[in-house]
């Protein structure tokens, strides 16, 4: 009985997947871009999960908990020639571990050189390391990832005010490190391209120091609306809060150039900003404070002299802002009919409006 127990032993300890979080991210330094099936999986073992098989995009997952879960152990993409293009690995100690995008003088392995969060870049942000157990740390990412996928569609999509309340909800008493940490680690292990959940999110998680007033404009391209000249005025520009009500003001967002990351965000947010020490608690009455936004939205001069049916126009802006309304009101209202103030409170508990 003792061979086939060292056998059995000998086998199990063999297979990444049963490693610790931390020993399994460090391997993702094993493997390079260029590198076959073959070598990956030598490496990294047999996948929990494989997206696009046989394509040109096929990727491999860890860490899920189903079919196009997210992948918490990270994940690889392969070319058109079965060859790693590209590897988008937890962080390790604060470390991305990608590729080394900086050694290689910014040039990037893959076919998406904009896309600067897919390789190594030393630590992010010089942040306090977080050590998490990793049962906690999944919970939160999987957590977290629920909350965006409330309305997710194709294409690219801006968090509405109940993703944005319940994200900050989620995070804010986690306190600053870790709620940074999980935001960094969610973002590095998510195909994020086509949403601005994390940039929009850190807005509703910081409010401006008294010395500076206005919390920056993430570095994402040129966002329409444009901002006041007086910053101040929309302290949290792209996002209006109101009574603890985040509405989201961003029509539309013209890339230029590399845009910022993630971590880059996070470094300008703090300059400028302090963490909420408490979390979000939306008003009793709803249908109110969602209307005083938009007055006092139309008296920042930000719609003045669009012409109706255009996007940034005081109509725009009311069509918006009954988006907000409807999403905070989820479950509670049909979406082909009219919304009629009615009795409504904010459940803690759930996260959520319901009737009383």
């Amino acid at each position: 009985m003792l061979l086939p127990l060292i056998a059995l032993f000998t086998v199990t300890s063999g297979n990444p997947h049963s490693l610790p979080r931390e020993q399994f991210v460090a391997l993702y330094e094993k493997v390079q871009v260029g590198d076959s099936m073959a070598s990956v999986r030598k490496v990294l073992g047999n996948p929990d999960d494989v997206r696009n098989p046989g394509e040109s995009t096929e990727n491999w997952a860890w860490g899920t908990n189903g079919h196009l879960t997210l992948p918490t152990r990270g994940s690889v993409e392969f070319d058109d020639q079965k060859r790693l293009k590209r590897i988008r690995s937890p962080l390790l100690d604060g470390r991305d571990l990608e590729s080394d995008w900086e050694s290689r003088g910014g040039n990037s392995p893959g076919d998406n050189p904009s896309s600067r969060r897919n390789h190594r870049s030393g630590r992010h942000v010089g942040w306090p390391t977080v050590h998490w157990k990793e049962p906690e740390l999944v919970r939160l990412l999987r957590a977290l990832d629920r909350i965006e996928l409330l309305e997710k569609g194709p294409g690219f999509r801006f968090p509405s005010s109940l993703e944005l309340i319940r994200g900050a909800n989620l995070l804010i008493p986690l306190g600053e490190d870790k709620a940074i940490s999980l935001l960094l680690e969610y973002d590095q292990l998510t195909e994020s391209d086509q949403s601005v959940f994390p940039f929009e999110l850190l807005r509703c998680l910081y409010v401006p120091k008294s010395s500076t007033k206005y919390l920056p404009a993430p570095g994402i391209g040129w966002i329409s609306p444009p901002r006041p000249h007086d910053p101040s005025r929309v302290p949290a520009y792209p996002i209006w809060i109101q009574q603890d009500i985040p509405i989201n003001i961003c029509f539309g967002i013209l890339l230029s150039g590399l845009p910022a990351t993630v971590d880059m965000d996070v470094a300008a947010v703090r300059k400028s900003g302090v963490f909420r020490s408490r979390p979000l608690v939306p008003p009793k009455d709803v249908f109110r404070a969602v209307s005083d936004a938009e007055r006092a939205l139309l008296h920042t001069g930000m719609y003045s002299g669009v012409s109706p049916g255009f996007a940034g126009s005081k109509e725009s802006l009311h069509d918006q802002v009954n988006d907000s309304l409807r999403s905070l009101l989820t479950g509670l209202v049909a979406k082909d009919q009219p919304v009629k103030p009615f009795s409504v409170r904010w459940d803690s508990r759930r996260q959520w409006y319901v009737r009383g």
